[in-house]
């Protein structure tokens, strides 16, 4: 019996005796909606999910809520208050809260929306570092993290066996795990005798083959219940080419930075990542020109052409640069007019002396501090004169730029 069920029956057993003529067990669950602040249980579940809350604070007006809906499902004024105590008195001892499905998911698929890191091994060319949307206090709960809540698990596994497929993808979530090497269990099934800290490797080494198992089973749930991302996941788990081409078959959401990770053939990672380039990510076009994509390396320095022209003085700096290096001196001043435009000048040097460390570390150098000393910066474009032809001809070309750029 889950958790929320345990609470219910309990609950009626309970608060039967006070209301004899009216009470039944589904009258528990709105009594449990009401003190949560919702009108009925029909109006809270749908959309929120339960979670455990032990060191949470009594919801506002949670007694009188609960005599106010007591009432209305046909107690007496004397029966709901009596009702509404010992209901408070109950939830004293097993609080409990609820979360917006909406809101778990950001905690569970904030990676799978490409927003957080992704921590599969196969997609680290697209790796982030963003941590966990910051939790935000509830009004009604101080929540702890839902990955902990038992009574979430049990709320999550009754919706999956009703047959959500999306809940059994929450729960596939809230067990993920990675299963450690099995090297001493092994030992340990030849008859070698472990040591305390060995014994607890193993230990733990067990929980999470039970979990990781756990955790297959509803993914594959999800993904036969028709969640693409399910099948993705699936597919990346246990090398299954099946469930990858499901995958790419399947509608609804989807990572594109997983699908271009785990593409079986350049042609469906070229198309997942034109996907992505074409949503603004600057990385995937750089992976396609890396791979010899010419339309990706043209669309890739037109980016970066629109960028200097707008007066990025890196990218100025860079394509002055590279004109430099392949001998075309009249490019590499072209691109000084486009920064002189701007109120930039690509000959100017940035160095700077800073300090290392220290409560000024990465300030300008003052040596009335002293300690350590680092330089950033550059030293500037060095640009060699050019005739007053070339230079009217460097200048034109910067001008027509600038014009192209401002229709």
């Amino acid at each position: 019996m889950s958790v929320i069920k345990t609470f219910a029956h309990r609950a009626h057993q309970t608060l039967s005796p006070l209301a004899p003529r009216t009470f039944k067990r589904s009258h528990v669950y709105e009594l449990i909606a009401a003190g949560l602040g919702f009108n009925s249980w029909a109006a809270l579940h749908p959309s929120h999910v339960l979670v455990d809350a032990d060191e949470a604070d009594m919801p506002p007006a949670f007694g009188r809520n609960v005599a106010g809906r007591a009432l209305q499902l046909g107690c007496l004024q004397p029966e709901a208050q009596k009702i509404a105590e010992h209901f408070q008195s109950l939830y004293a001892q097993q609080p409990f809260g609820c979360l917006p499905l909406s809101e778990l998911d950001e905690y569970l698929f904030e990676s799978a929306s490409g927003t957080a890191g992704d921590s599969d091994s196969e997609d680290q060319d697209f790796e982030d570092d963003e941590d966990w949307p910051e939790e935000d206090e509830s009004e009604a709960v101080r929540r702890v993290f839902p990955k902990t809540s038992e009574l979430l698990r049990a709320d999550l596994e009754d919706r999956a066996n009703g047959g959500d497929a999306y809940s059994h993808y929450r729960l596939a979530k809230l067990l993920e795990c990675k299963v450690p090497p099995d090297y001493l269990y092994q030992e340990s099934l030849r008859g070698r005798v472990l040591n305390a800290q060995e014994q607890r490797w193993v230990d733990n080494y067990l929980t999470l083959s039970e979990q990781h198992l756990r955790y297959l089973k509803h993914l594959l749930a999800a993904a036969d219940g028709g969640v693409r991302a399910a099948a993705l996941d699936y597919s990346i788990e246990v090398g299954s080419t099946d469930y990858r081409l499901r995958a790419e078959q399947m509608d609804g959401y989807v990572n594109p930075r997983r699908m271009a990770a785990s593409a079986p053939d350049w042609p469906t990672r070229r198309e997942w990542l034109w996907r992505l380039a074409d949503s603004g990510d600057t990385r995937a076009l750089d992976m396609l020109a890396a791979e010899g994509d010419q339309e990706a390396a043209y669309e890739l320095s037109t980016r970066e052409a629109a960028k200097a022209v707008a007066g990025d003085a890196s990218y100025l700096r860079g394509f002055a640069e590279e004109a430099l290096r392949g001998g075309d001196v009249v490019a590499a001043w072209k691109w000084q007019f486009v920064a002189r435009s701007h109120g930039l000048d690509l000959t100017d040097s940035t160095l700077r002396a800073r300090h290392d460390g220290g409560s000024n570390n990465g300030h300008f150098y003052d040596s009335d501090f002293g300690g350590p000393i680092y330089v950033d910066g550059d030293e500037g474009v060095e640009l060699p004169e050019i005739s007053e032809e070339l230079m009217k001809t460097a200048r034109g070309m910067a001008e027509q730029l600038l014009a192209e750029v401002a229709k």
